[in-house]
């Protein structure tokens, strides 16, 4: 794929996948845009897609070798035909923005993983001077509703507003908003929709 033409997402995906369908991989029914399964020797390999970036998870060696073997065949037949920036297998801690905390082994396993973006989140605080912004309830109070209530001010007295408002961007601001409610943060749903409403997105 290229990056650039309009095309370009389009063919990346049709390529990766047919590529992963190829290695014996199968969709996730529940999230066919982004999840590919491989089943193989009582193990299962998952492929979490996203773009170009890739995330994988399969048992631990001890509990069952086949899953990091099906994984370093796949992600050789991948670097035989792409680039990779790492071997493919690094620890993840951080995937598109998500910061990922593991549990410590415990018997050989590890069954939690917390999931939170703060850089993301103090990246967004601090473009829009949010730093010392109060604190609401969360989640909003059942009913509130959003309007253009309080219009900008005609001649002189409004060109601050209005250049804050320019200088605003309020529509980046709610997409930056709602990749944290998607990512990790589901309790800001309603605020977000109720943006996303108000700015006709």
């Amino acid at each position: 794929a290229h990056y650039g033409p309009q095309s370009s997402p389009r063919q990346w995906s049709a390529e990766i996948h047919n590529h992963l369908i190829s290695q014996g991989f199968r969709q996730c029914r529940t999230s066919e845009c982004c999840m590919y399964v491989k089943d193989e020797d009582d193990a299962q390999l998952r492929y979490i897609l996203y773009v170009d970036d890739l995330m994988c998870t399969y048992p631990a060696v001890h509990v069952n070798p086949a899953g990091e073997r099906m994984h370093k065949e796949v992600i050789k037949s991948i670097q035989d035909k792409y680039e990779l920036d790492d071997d493919g297998l690094t620890n993840c801690t951080a995937f598109i923005g998500l910061n990922l905390t593991w549990a410590k082994w415990i018997e050989g396993h590890r069954e939690q993983c917390a999931i939170d973006m703060p850089n993301k989140l103090n990246a967004l605080l601090t473009t829009y001077d949010f730093q010392v912004a109060r604190t609401t309830h969360t989640p909003a109070i059942p009913g509130t509703i959003l309007r253009h209530d309080q219009p900008i001010k005609e001649g002189p007295d409004g060109d601050a507003e209005r250049a804050r408002v320019t200088e605003f961007q309020p529509r980046h601001f709610v997409g930056s908003v709602l990749w944290l409610q998607r990512g990790y943060r589901p309790d800001i749903a309603y605020q977000v929709g109720a943006l996303l409403s108000l700015i006709h997105i």
